[in-house]
């Protein structure tokens, strides 16, 4: 029999398991997205497709917000990859590599198509949301070497879409998180002298 990994939701003190979204395949990362819903991604048993899925925690709805499917193999498990939920529950964040490169796409939490928030050649992971949800911040290899990483913020629910890079220059910029006041970011920086 394929392995399988399943979700599941259980009280705080206790009791049964909610097996949550049912089915073949790898059921991971699942997080809050608000007190009734989860998000989690789905992996096909041969890792070629991946959904990104929204089910409420009595595991009876399951709605499917994105899918991507790769001919070989789903290769992004270890990247940053999986659905991330803004704090307010309006949209849920992910990295994909539809058009070749890992790539930064956020869709409505209820529903809709996804919409691609970085694009050219060049890959990022790190996903983090400011505390109101408006912003996401993440690092990318945009130097052309992939050994240096730049932070970046994009404006997610500003009437333009804007991404501007906040940390940059020869080293890596990783791990951004969020002051609670959403008005700072606290990385990581390497470089061959620090």
């Amino acid at each position: 029999k394929d392995f399988q990994a399943a979700v599941g939701v259980v009280a705080a003190g206790g009791g049964a398991v909610t097996r949550i979204a049912h089915g073949d395949g790898f059921h991971t990362t699942p997080r809050w997205l608000d007190r009734d819903h989860l998000t989690l991604q789905r992996e096909s048993p041969d890792v070629k497709v991946r959904e990104v899925l929204v089910a409420d925690a009595a595991g009876t709805d399951v709605r499917l917000l994105a899918r991507d499917e790769d001919p070989k193999f789903w290769s992004l498990d270890f990247l940053g990859a999986e659905p991330l939920p803004s704090p307010d529950g309006r949209y849920v964040a992910f990295v994909s590599e539809t058009d070749g490169w890992d790539h930064v796409y956020v869709v409505l939490a209820g529903g809709g198509r996804p919409r691609q928030v970085t694009r050219g050649r060049f890959e990022v992971t790190g996903l983090a949301w400011s505390p109101d949800g408006r912003r996401l911040a993440f690092d990318a290899n945009r130097s052309g070497n992939p050994g240096d990483r730049e932070l970046m913020v994009a404006d997610i629910a500003g009437t333009e879409e804007s991404v501007v890079t906040v940390a940059g220059g020869r080293g890596t910029n990783t791990r951004a998180l969020w002051d609670p006041a959403g008005k700072r970011l606290l990385f990581q920086h390497t470089d061959p002298q620090t």
